[in-house]
């Protein structure tokens, strides 16, 4: 299974076409009951908090995320994005970028057959929808809010919830 990200991490990479466009792929394993799918990567405020190493940014929203998947027996889930590519600070998703990645989505299910898709934003949700049904895939989608949401607007009770209610839906 690494091996099968690893050659989609590669393709990631090659389909970014500018050296200074920040690209980012899929993390976190072993546990693939759960796929969380956001739009597109968090942009760094300032560009030295980017690793270039293992080419990874967390923000603070992101990093009260993982905290909380660690909380709720949730940590290891394997997270990613629509577009795998950073855009400017509120970008709005093009189709040609949803396009252009999409494709390599699929490949991260296929390889990684999760039982639940998990949705970070009503955008993210709708663009599953869409794409899911166009492609006859049959994986239910659950929608939560985005961590960059729940620190921007104080949903943080709410969130919380919707996180905990992640863990009865397997079962």
């Amino acid at each position: 299974m690494l091996e099968e990200l690893e050659k989609i991490n590669k393709k990631v990479k090659s389909s970014v076409k500018s050296s200074n466009l920040k690209y980012y792929y899929g993390r976190f394993l072993p546990s693939t009951d759960f796929m969380f799918v956001a739009e597109r990567p968090t942009v760094p405020k300032n560009s030295n908090d980017w690793d270039p190493t293992n080419n990874f940014y967390l923000s603070n929203s992101d990093i009260n995320f993982v905290n909380l998947l660690n909380k709720y027996g949730l940590g290891g889930s394997y997270i990613t994005d629509i577009v795998k590519s950073c855009g400017p600070s509120g970008d709005k998703l093009s189709k040609k970028d949803v396009d252009l990645y999409f494709p390599l989505l699929l490949e991260e299910i296929k390889v990684l057959k999760p039982k639940i898709i998990v949705a970070m934003s009503q955008k993210a949700e709708s663009i599953l929808v869409d794409k899911f049904i166009i492609h006859k895939i049959k994986i239910p989608i659950v929608r939560v809010f985005h961590p960059s949401y729940v620190q921007r607007y104080g949903k943080r009770q709410e969130y919380e919830k919707q996180i905990q209610n992640l863990t009865h839906q397997t079962n």
